[in-house]
C-alpha cells in the first residue's frame, strides 16, 4: 500500500512538471511578441515624425502659391477686357457675312433640288414604264389586289392561262371568284398575311380557267406599299406550273404502275445495288422465302440467301450484270426463312440512272420449287415400291442436265433393269418414219439380224391395239390375235408369251417397251404394273426433256423514276442596246451562279449564251431592240460550274419616256428540270414498253369495255394470235373457253372496280385449237386523274406444269387412297385392340380384386364372423361375377354385330309399357337416384311396335343408364316419344356432363369413353352396343351434346314395323 500511495504521487509530481515547462513556455512567448510590439510601435512614431516635417514644408510652399495666383488673377481681369471688346467687333461682323452665305447655300439648294427633281422625275417615269411593261409582258402570271383584296393588276400571261381578260376581273374578289374551292381559305391567308406584311414565297395554288380547267401557279406575294410606308395590297408574282405537275402526276403514276407491277407480279423479283446489297424485294419473294422485306433489305445477298455450293456461281451473274452483261435462265436456289431451298430460275438485268450509270441489278425469277418437290415427290413414291419401283425411281430422279438426250437415259435403266430381272429379253422401241426401229436389246442372245424394225403397213392390228389399249399382255403368243402380225419373228426367237407396254403422248405413240420370255408365262399384276409405270416414266421424261428445251426466256427490265422540284422563280435580265447587261435578278443569279455585280456590263451572247445558241440568241435580242418581241423561246444559259441551264424567254424592247428603244428586257422561265424530266419520262415510258413487250410472261390488257388493247410477244407466241389479229376484239368471248367465260370476266370486272386478283388459273384458246393453261395477276391501270380506265394482266404459261401436275395428282391419289384406307383400317383395329386391352384389364382387374379379398376374407374369419357379415361378402362376390359376366356379354354382342351374325326375333310390343319397364329396371338398379318423366304429346305411347325385344333392351336400358350415370349432379332426365314422317322417335335427355365437340365423332367406336368420364365406371361398349342394334332394325341415332350442359339421343324407329 505505501508503495502504491508513493507511486501515485511521483506520477502527479511528474504532471505538475510538465505543466510548469509549458506555462514557462507560453510566458517566453508572450514576452517575445511583447518585444516586436515594442519595436513596432517605435517605427510607427518615426514615421510619424517624418510625415510632419514634410507637412511643415508643404504649407510654406503652398503660401507662396497663393501669393503668385493672386498677382495672375489681376493680369488676367485686365487682359480679359480688352478681349470683350475686340470680340464684339468680330461677331458683328460675323453676323454680315454668314447671312450672305446663307442667302447664297439657299439659292444653291433651290437649283440642285430643282435638277434633282427632274431627274428623278424622269427615272421614275422610266421605272415604272419598265415595271408596267414587264408586269404587262412578263411570261410569269403577275396580279395584284388592295387591301380589300379586289384585283386591281392582271397582266397578259394571267388572261392567257386563265382566259379571264384584265377587263373582266378588275374589281372582282380574287379568291372567291378565281379560286377552287379547296385552296380559297388558305390563299386568303397567304394574301392576308401579305397585308400585314408578311411576304409568302414559293406557294402552289391553282387558279379558276374560264373553260372550268385548273391552272397550277407557284407564287411569290408581295406587300405593296404608298409613299408614305402604308400597305395599300399585294403583288403577286407567279408561274404557271401547269404542264409541270401533269409530268409530275404522269410520272408518279407511271412509277406507281411500275412499282404495283415489281410489288404484285407473280414472279421474284428482287433487286441489289452496285454494293450488293438488297434493294429491292417484291410479294413473291417474300412469299417464297418466308422473309420480309424489311428484314432482307440492306443485307449482302449472296453471302446471307445463297446457299454455299452455288455463291460463287451467283456472285459471277451478278457481277457480269453490274459491268452490263445480263443473263437468261440461270438456275440457283435461295435460302427460306425456314431453312429450305427455293430453286429460282434468274434473268438479271443491268439497272442504270437518268444518266446511264449503272447502280445495281434487277433480277426477275420464276419459282421452280414446286417442279422440283414434284420430281422429288415422285422418287419418294417410287422408293416405297418394291425392286420393280426401285428402277422407276431411279429412272425418274435421273438428272436430265447430264444427257444430251432422254434415249441415252431409258437405255441405261432398261440395262439396270435386266442386271436384277433376268427375263429372256427386253426391248425398247422408238418411232421412225415408216414405224417403230429398236432403240436398245437386253438378253442373253443377240437380237437376230433384220429383226430391229416394225413397220405400219405390216402390222397394222398391233399398232391399233399399243394405242387403244396401251398393254399387251399375252401369256401365249401363239393364240393371241393381236400379235398374229409376229409369227415369223415368235418362231425365229422363240418367243412364247409376250407383255408390251405404250407410251403415249397426245394419242401419239412416242416409245413401246417389250418383254418376252421363251416359255409360256402368267406375267404377274406387280409386272403388269411395273411396265405401265415404265412406259408412264418415259412419257414424264419425254415431257421433262420437252420442258427443258422449251424453257421461256425471262426478260424483266424496270428503272426507278426520279422526282424533281421547281422551287426557282422566273429569271429576269436586261440588255442595252449594245447588249451589255444591264438587269440581272436574284432567280438569274440563282439559277446560274453568277453575282449581279459579276454580269452587269458584260456582253450578254458572247459571254453567258452556249456557243451553238449564239446566233439565234443574238437574232431574238436584236429583233427586239428593232422593236419585234419574241414569245416562248427556248436557249441554253452558261453556269458558273460550267453547266447549262434551260430557259424558256419572253423578249420586251425596253423604250425611255421619248419612246427611243434603249434595250431589252428577257423574262424567262428555268424548264431544265422540265426538259430532264420529260426526256426521263420519255425513257420510262419507252423501257415500260420494252418491258411489255419482251417479258417472257404473257401480259395483255383490255379498256374498260373488254376490248383488248395490250398483247405481247410471249402472248403472241404461247397462243398464235398476233397483235393485230386480237387488238379490239372482247377478250372474254373471243379468247377464253366457255366453261372459264363467267369466272374470267369477274375477275376483270372486278379488277375495273379496284379489286385486284393474284394467282388466278383459267385456260386460254390458241389459234390451232388447243387450251393454254394461264396464272394471272390482274391489275388496274388507270390514267393520270386516278380513273380506271383498264386492266393490266401479268401471266405465266402453266400449261405444262398443270398437265404434268394432274397426272402425278392423279397417280398419287389413287395410291394414296389405297394406303390410307388400309391404314386407317388397321389403325382402327389396333386402337380397337389396345381400347380392349386397357379397358378389360381395367373392369377385370377391379372386380377380382374385390372377389379375391371378400373370398379371402371368409376364408380366414369364417369362424368369427357373423352370419350377416358372410352373407353381404357373398353378394359382394355375386355382384362382381354378374358385372363380369355383363361386360362378357357386351363384347361378345359387339364382336357378333361387327362380323353381322345378330339376327333379329321381331314380336309386337307396347311402346308405353316396354319403357315404363325399362325406366323402373334402371331406377331400380340406381337406387331412384333421379326423377326419369316419359313425355308423350301425341298419344304414342299406347302403340305396339314389332321389335326385337333382346335388341331394343340393349338400346334403352345403354341410353338411359348412361344418362342416369353421366349427370351425377342433375337429377332430372326426360324421354320425349314424338313422330317424323316414317320414323317413330324417342329422344332421351340428361343434364349431365355432356360430351366435348372433339370426340361426339367417336362416341360409337368400341371402348371410346370422354376424357370427362374417366372417374365414371363405365365400358365404353354401351353406345357401340346400342347403335349396332339401331342399324340392325334399320333406325337411325343422332346426338347432340354441350359439354358441362347435357345430353340428348334422338332413337328413330321405322314406322313400317308398327302393327
Amino acid at each position: 500500500m505505501p508503495n502504491k500511495e508513493k507511486q501515485k504521487l511521483a506520477d502527479e509530481l511528474a504532471i505538475a512538471k510538465k505543466e510548469l515547462a509549458f506555462q514557462n513556455k507560453e510566458k517566453q512567448k508572450r514576452a517575445d511578441e511583447l518585444a516586436i510590439a515594442n519595436k513596432e510601435l517605435t517605427f510607427q512614431n518615426d514615421e510619424k515624425q517624418k510625415r510632419a516635417d514634410e507637412l511643415a514644408i508643404a504649407n510654406t510652399e503652398l503660401a507662396f502659391q497663393n501669393k503668385e495666383k493672386d498677382n495672375r488673377a489681376d493680369e488676367l481681369i485686365l487682359a480679359n477686357k480688352e478681349k470683350g471688346k475686340r470680340a464684339d467687333e468680330l461677331v458683328l461682323a460675323n453676323k454680315e457675312k454668314q447671312k450672305r452665305a446663307n442667302e447664297l447655300i439657299l439659292a444653291n439648294k433651290e437649283l440642285a433640288f430643282q435638277t434633282e427633281l427632274d431627274v428623278y422625275r424622269s427615272e421614275m417615269e422610266n421605272v415604272a414604264h419598265d415595271l408596267t411593261l414587264l408586269i404587262d409582258t412578263a411570261n410569269a402570271p403577275i396580279f395584284g389586289i388592295d387591301n380589300r383584296g379586289l384585283v386591281n393588276e392582271w397582266n397578259q400571261t394571267s388572261e392567257s392561262i386563265t382566259g379571264f381578260t384584265k377587263k373582266e376581273v378588275l374589281g372582282k374578289d380574287l379568291v372567291q371568284t378565281y379560286i377552287t374551292e379547296d385552296y380559297r381559305e388558305s390563299v386568303k391567308k397567304v394574301l392576308d398575311d401579305a397585308l400585314l406584311g408578311e411576304e409568302t414565297a414559293n406557294y402552289e395554288f391553282p387558279l379558276f380557267a374560264k373553260d372550268g380547267e385548273r391552272v397550277m401557279v407557284l407564287l411569290n406575294s408581295s406587300t405593296r406599299r404608298n409613299a408614305s410606308g402604308e400597305i395599300t395590297g399585294v403583288l403577286g408574282v407567279g408561274q404557271d406550273i401547269t404542264e409541270i405537275d401533269k409530268l409530275r402526276t404522269v410520272s408518279e403514276s407511271i412509277a406507281k404502275e411500275l412499282r404495283q407491277f415489281i410489288e404484285t407480279a407473280n414472279a421474284p423479283i428482287f433487286g441489289i445495288d452496285a454494293k450488293g446489297k438488297v434493294n429491292e424485294w417484291n410479294q413473291t419473294s417474300e412469299k417464297i422465302t418466308g422473309f420480309k422485306k424489311e428484314e432482307v433489305l440492306g443485307k449482302d445477298l449472296v453471302e446471307t440467301y445463297i446457299t454455299e455450293d452455288y455463291r460463287e456461281a451467283v456472285k459471277r451473274v451478278l457481277d457480269n450484270a453490274l459491268k452490263g452483261k445480263e443473263t437468261a435462265n440461270f438456275e440457283f436456289p435461295l435460302f427460306s426463312k425456314d431453312n429450305q431451298r427455293v430453286m429460282v430460275l434468274l434473268n438479271s438485268s443491268t439497272r442504270r440512272n437518268a444518266d446511264g450509270k449503272i447502280v445495281g441489278v434487277l433480277g426477275v425469277g420464276q419459282d421452280i420449287t414446286e417442279i422440283k418437290k414434284t420430281e422429288q415427290k415422285e422418287a419418294e413414291r417410287q422408293k416405297i415400291s418394291n425392286q420393280f419401283s426401285s428402277s422407276l425411281v431411279a429412272m425418274s430422279n435421273v438428272s436430265i442436265k447430264s444427257h444430251d438426250n432422254w434415249e441415252s437415259i431409258i437405255t441405261q435403266e432398261l440395262t439396270s433393269l435386266y442386271e436384277f430381272y433376268k427375263l429372256d429379253r427386253m426391248s425398247i422401241w422408238l418411232p421412225d418414219l415408216k414405224g417403230f426401229r429398236m432403240l436398245t436389246y437386253e438378253g442373253e442372245k443377240p437380237n437376230p439380224e433384220g429383226l430391229d424394225f416394225i413397220s405400219f403397213t405390216d402390222h397394222p392390228i398391233y399398232f391399233e391395239n399399243s394405242k387403244k389399249s396401251h398393254l399387251i399382255i399375252s401369256n401365249e403368243v401363239e393364240n393371241d390375235a393381236r400379235l398374229i402380225e409376229f409369227n415369223e419373228y415368235f418362231n425365229i426367237t422363240k418367243t412364247r408369251s409376250l407383255l408390251d407396254a405404250s407410251a403415249i403422248i397426245d394419242n401419239k405413240l412416242i416409245a413401246i417397251i417389250c418383254f418376252e420370255n421363251c416359255t409360256p408365262h402368267n406375267w404377274t399384276l406387280e409386272e403388269t404394273y411395273f411396265i405401265r409405270s415404265f412406259s408412264e416414266n418415259i412419257t414424264t421424261l419425254f415431257l421433262r426433256f420437252e420442258d427443258r428445251n422449251s424453257t421461256q426466256k425471262n426478260e424483266l427490265i424496270a428503272t426507278e423514276l426520279r422526282q424533281f422540284i421547281e422551287t426557282a422563280n422566273a429569271p429576269i435580265f436586261g440588255i442595252d442596246s449594245k447588249g451589255l447587261v444591264n438587269e440581272w435578278n436574284q432567280t438569274s443569279e440563282k439559277i446560274t451562279g453568277f453575282k449581279k455585280e459579276e454580269v452587269l456590263g458584260k456582253d450578254l451572247v458572247e459571254t453567258y449564251i452556249t456557243e451553238d445558241y449564239r446566233e439565234s440568241v443574238k437574232k431574238v435580242l436584236d429583233d427586239a431592240l428593232l422593236g419585234k418581241e419574241t414569245a416562248n423561246y427556248e436557249f441554253p444559259l452558261f453556269t458558273k460550274d460550267g453547266e447549262r441551264v434551260m430557259v424558256l424567254l419572253n423578249s420586251s424592247t425596253r423604250r425611255d419616256t421619248n419612246g427611243k428603244i434603249t434595250g431589252v428586257l428577257g423574262v424567262g422561265q428555268d424548264i431544265s428540270e422540265i426538259d430532264t424530266l420529260r426526256t426521263a419520262s420519255e425513257s420510262i415510258a419507252k423501257e415500260l414498253r420494252q418491258f411489255i413487250e419482251t417479258a417472257n410472261a404473257p401480259i395483255f390488257g383490255i379498256d374498260s369495255k373488254g376490248l383488248v388493247n395490250e398483247w405481247n410477244q410471249t402472248s403472241e407466241s404461247i397462243t398464235g394470235f398476233t397483235k393485230d389479229e386480237v387488238l379490239g376484239k372482247d377478250l372474254v368471248q373471243t379468247y377464253i373457253t366457255e366453261d372459264y367465260r363467267e369466272s374470267v370476266k369477274k375477275v376483270l370486272d372486278d379488277a375495273l372496280l379496284g379489286k385486284e386478283t393474284a394467282n388466278y388459273e383459267f385456260p386460254l384458246f390458241t389459234k390451232d385449237g388447243q387450251r393454254v393453261m394461264v396464272l394471272l395477276n390482274s391489275s388496274t391501270r388507270r390514267d393520270i386523274n386516278g380513273k380506271t380506265i383498264g386492266v393490266l394482266g401479268v401471266g405465266q404459261d402453266i400449261t405444262e406444269l398443270a398437265g404434268y401436275r394432274n397426272a402425278l395428282e392423279l397417280k398419287v391419289n389413287e395410291r394414296t387412297l389405297k394406303l390410307n384406307q388400309a391404314l386407317e383400317k388397321q389403325k382402327e383395329l389396333n386402337e380397337l385392340k389396345s381400347r380392349f386391352v386397357s379397358t378389360a384389364s381395367h373392369e377385370f382387374r377391379t372386380p377380382l380384386s374385390s372377389i379375391n379379398f371378400a373370398a379371402g376374407s371368409i376364408k380366414k374369419y369364417w369362424a368369427k364372423m357373423e352370419p350377416v357379415i358372410i352373407q353381404k361378402k357373398l353378394d359382394k362376390i355375386e355382384d362382381q361375377v354378374l358385372h363380369m359376366t355383363k361386360l362378357l356379354d357386351d363384347v361378345l354382342i359387339v364382336g357378333k354385330a361387327e362380323a353381322g351374325k345378330i339376327i333379329q326375333h321381331p314380336i309386337n310390343i307396347n311402346l308405353g309399357d316396354f319403357l315404363h319397364e325399362i325406366i323402373d329396371e334402371v331406377s331400380s338398379a340406381s337406387e331412384k337416384s333421379h326423377d326419369i318423366e316419359l313425355i308423350d304429346a301425341e298419344g304414342l305411347k299406347t302403340t305396339d311396335i314389332l321389335i326385337d325385344e333382346k335388341l331394343g333392351r340393349n338400346i334403352f336400358i345403354n341410353l338411359i343408364g348412361n344418362a342416369v350415370k353421366y349427370s351425377p349432379n342433375s337429377k332430372n332426365i326426360t324421354i320425349a316419344l314424338s313422330s317424323e314422317k316414317e320414323y317413330t322417335v324417342v329422344t332421351i335427355t340428361d343434364y349431365g356432363i355432356g360430351i366435348s365437340k372433339s370426340e361426339l365423332k367417336n362416341i360409337f367406336k368400341p371402348f371410346s369413353r370422354g376424357k370427362n368420364a374417366d372417374l365414371i365406371q363405365g365400358t365404353g361398349l354401351g353406345l357401340t352396343i346400342a347403335k349396332d342394334a339401331i342399324d340392325i332394325m334399320g333406325g337411325k341415332i343422332i346426338v347432340k351434346s354441350k359439354n358441362g350442359k347435357g345430353t340428348s339421343f334422338i332413337v328413330k324407329i321405322l314406322n313400317k314395323q308398327h302393327v
